[in-house]
């Protein structure tokens, strides 16, 4: 990945690229890295914000079953946070994108990590059109087809 391109991830977001020096795919996989770095930090920044009130005592109190005089607060219960996913490495293997990172417990953050890494194998890994997985020899990459060809005339 082009060095700008991997200056623009570690800008956009710090504390998941605060370890991790080099991306080693192409640039072709920069905007599913962008959509799964975002949904990832979303989900931790929202859940470290993420107060949540009880649904029972507002039921109750817009109801009008509570006297309203005597009334205290909302009762909140605050949710458990996402610890911080940091990268580890991100690069090819087997024609597919991986993303190796510390830090990941929450289920539906392994969930996005797996989709985009699938994805990838669908996704050209040079220019981020269609594409699918193309062997020849000693390599396997996920090429569309204009990119397989020039890939193919070189060797």
């Amino acid at each position: 990945m082009r060095s700008e391109l991997k200056q623009e991830l570690k800008n956009k977001y710090p504390k998941i690229f605060s370890n991790l020096d080099e991306i080693t795919c192409g640039d072709g996989w920069f905007a599913l890295l962008d959509i799964l770095c975002n949904r990832i930090q979303s989900k931790i920044d929202n859940r470290l914000k993420g107060i949540q009130y009880d649904t029972e005592f507002n039921e109750k109190f817009d109801a009008g079953e509570f006297d309203q005089s005597a009334l205290k607060p909302p009762r909140r219960k605050i949710k458990e946070p996402i610890p911080q996913v940091v990268a580890a490495q991100i690069k090819e293997k087997f024609g597919t994108l991986r993303f190796y990172c510390e830090g990941v417990q929450e289920p539906e953050i392994s969930g996005m990590i797996d989709i985009v890494e699938i994805i990838s194998g669908h996704t050209c890994e040079l220019c981020g059109n269609p594409g699918k997985l193309r062997t020849d020899r000693s390599w396997i990459r996920t090429l569309c087809d204009e990119h397989a060809v020039q890939h193919s005339a070189k060797n």
